[in-house]
């Protein structure tokens, strides 16, 4: 990957939202700010500001042993997860439209809610949803930042592009990493294996 593809992975808002919502979910919040110095603050308090509704239980975070919560705290922690995620789906959106050739259409979500009613239709399904309090979505425009949220997400992409430990992960990421690794003539592969129908290897997966 050259420079420039580095960069602009590096400050994807979709990236960067995925990474801070499982953060939230997984109630590891604490590394992003502790560890790599990137700046929650002001998520936390667009958060609490513009969700003051008690979030929806499925929205709490899950607890391990390690990272013990109180109440308070996992409210908290649970409006950071629904204002982010919310911002995840609208940017990643964007993506999604800007790019037909992904073929990802079936995860445009934001406007197949039934605002009113609070449903969504997936497949010709119609389901109720958990949450149904959306104050940042606009109907006629589901998929539109608000002003705030824009603001929010360019303070924490200047914070994620500026992190000098991540910086120096991502990089020996990139420098070191690999999907498979071949171990006594057995092939290792990371994660899933995309296949065909009849199960054959997918030819435009492997280069080798």
């Amino acid at each position: 990957m050259t420079y420039y593809g580095w960069v602009q992975l590096f400050g994807n808002l979709g990236c960067i939202t995925n990474v801070i919502r499982i953060c939230a979910r997984y109630g590891n919040i604490r590394i992003l700010e502790d560890t790599y110095g990137i700046n929650m603050r002001p998520l936390s308090i667009f958060a609490l500001d513009t969700y003051t509704e008690t979030p929806s239980k499925k929205l709490l975070p899950k607890e391990f042993d390690y990272n013990k919560y109180g109440e308070s705290d996992k409210i908290i922690l649970a409006k950071i997860q629904k204002a982010i995620a919310v911002i995840q789906f609208k940017v990643e959106g964007e993506i999604i439209k800007r790019h037909p050739e992904y073929k990802m259409d079936d995860r445009l979500l934001l406007n197949k809610i039934d605002y009113k009613n609070g449903t969504v239709e997936i497949d010709g399904i119609e389901y109720e949803l958990n949450d149904k309090t959306f104050p940042t979505i606009d109907p006629e425009d589901p998929y539109k930042l608000t002003e705030e949220e824009k603001e929010l997400m360019e303070r924490l992409r200047e914070s994620f592009m500026e992190s000098t430990k991540l910086n120096e992960h991502i990089r020996f990421l990139y420098a070191k990493g690999s999907t498979y690794k071949i171990f006594n003539s057995n092939l290792l592969m990371h994660a899933c294996i995309p296949i065909e129908e009849d199960r054959k290897l997918h030819k435009n997966n492997f280069t080798w």
